[in-house]
């Protein structure tokens, strides 16, 4: 990829070349230089290795597993998820440490809908859909924030490897304090 489009909230690895950096090349973000790359005399990898880590291949049956909806919705009365905004009483749903479910996310069909970057705490998720198709390269490693435009869908895999109260929510400060989150239990 040469180009790389982060959520608030959202990371991302770059590995760069520097055989393809020139003296002084530069790192942009919103065509600005933000970082500066020089290049040195001391030696370091000669060859990019084939492996970086280990991204356990997704197991092809998803079909048995339980599938939770989550729609994220901007109103003239607030923020929502499943159009409930976020009450700190309220647990959402419980879940059982060490399983995995598909959570479906949606935001929105209309246009004036705004990008919505998703965030779960205390487990961590793979993409296995993005509106149909098989996600790009930069969603199909780790991640525990996930982007969604107007009209996006997302089917994400995730594993609960915590215990203890936790909650999901947008990463736009003024969405979630809005309402946009929601929390869950995971048991031991």
């Amino acid at each position: 990829m040469k180009k790389l489009t982060l959520a608030p909230g959202e990371r991302g690895e770059i590995l760069i070349d520097s055989n393809e950096l020139n003296n002084k090349s530069y790192l942009y973000i919103n065509g600005k230089q933000a970082l500066e790359l020089r290049k040195n005399k001391k030696t370091g990898l000669t060859s990019i290795p084939k492996t970086l880590v280990e991204v356990p291949e997704i197991i092809k049956n998803l079909n048995n597993l339980k599938t939770r909806t989550f729609s994220l919705k901007t109103t003239s009365k607030g923020n929502t998820i499943n159009n409930t905004p976020y009450n700190m009483e309220k647990l959402n749903f419980e879940v059982q440490k060490g399983t995995q479910e598909i959570w479906e996310i949606k935001n929105g069909s209309k246009m004036m809908d705004m990008p919505h970057p998703f965030h779960v705490h205390g487990a961590q998720f793979r993409v296995i859909e993005r509106n149909g198709k098989t996600p790009p390269l930069n969603e199909q490693g780790w991640k525990d924030t996930v982007n969604l435009n107007a009209g996006d869908s997302v089917k994400i895999l995730i594993t609960y490897t915590t215990d203890g109260i936790t909650v999901y929510h947008c990463h736009i400060l003024e969405h979630e304090e809005d309402g946009m989150m929601g929390q869950f239990q995971i048991n031991k």
